[in-house]
């Protein structure tokens, strides 16, 4: 991850814990639909990524929303070698 996105995963947190919720989902979307844009990571990943944080969320448990943020979005990259799927 370049810095500006390290930045951005940074921000979602901060946002999550703020309670600013909807703002950090918006923000969590255009992070992933750019690296995504880069052909950076997985597709598969990504979308078991994006269903583990939609469950989060409408669970209400922001927590596992804000660990899945700050860990499972930087190790897409690490693991994602371009869209295998």
């Amino acid at each position: 991850m370049d810095m500006a996105q390290t930045q951005a995963v940074a921000d979602i947190r901060r946002q999550i814990f703020a309670w600013q919720i909807e703002t950090a989902v918006e923000r969590t979307v255009a992070l992933i639909e750019a690296l995504l844009a880069h052909g950076r990571v997985n597709s598969a990943e990504v979308n078991r990524l994006a269903m583990a944080i939609m469950v989060a969320v409408e669970q209400k448990n922001y927590l596992l929303f804000a660990d899945l943020v700050y860990f499972e979005i930087p190790a897409l990259e690490q693991t994602g070698q371009g869209d295998l799927s």
